[in-house]
């Protein structure tokens, strides 16, 4: 294996085995409101319950609101590693056919020229994947809320 190769899978591992999708519980918070006073109920007792009932209905609804932003944040970050995953094992399989194509030929100092260039085109278009993936992924996950 050649150091650009080496260098190319390097690159690909920095992603892991891949991405999962964000996985949110909002419609089940949202479905799952404390229970209501009933209409006859009043006391302090049933004044306080409003009130603490007010209270959990605005957390549960804080909850959901953060729980969809997350779960967006995870499958834009999801969708980039994939993305760059994808493009790096293209640019792999690319290196790997066209390094084959001219290594029989690699004792010509011009073929010799052309496989240190597509090494260091192939690296450098890697290298760029991987910046790219890293910028989307830091985006997805500061952007404004």
């Amino acid at each position: 294996m050649s150091v650009s190769e080496e260098l190319l899978s390097a690159m690909q591992r920095l992603f892991g085995d891949g991405a999962a999708a964000g996985v949110s519980h909002s419609s089940k918070v949202r479905e799952q409101g404390p229970p209501e006073v009933p209409a006859g109920w009043e006391s302090g007792a049933a004044e306080g319950l409003t009130q603490t009932g007010a209270r959990l209905r605005r957390t549960g609804e804080d909850f959901a609101a953060t729980d969809d932003d997350l779960s967006s944040r995870v499958d834009a970050v999801s969708a980039a590693v994939r993305d760059g995953t994808s493009q790096l094992s293209q640019i792999r399989e690319d290196h790997r056919i066209n390094r084959a194509r001219l290594e029989a030929f690699a004792d010509d100092p011009e073929v010799a020229a052309r496989l240190a260039e597509l090494d260091r085109v192939r690296v450098q278009d890697g290298a760029s994947t991987v910046k790219s993936a890293q910028g989307q992924v830091t985006g997805a996950m500061f952007r404004a809320r």
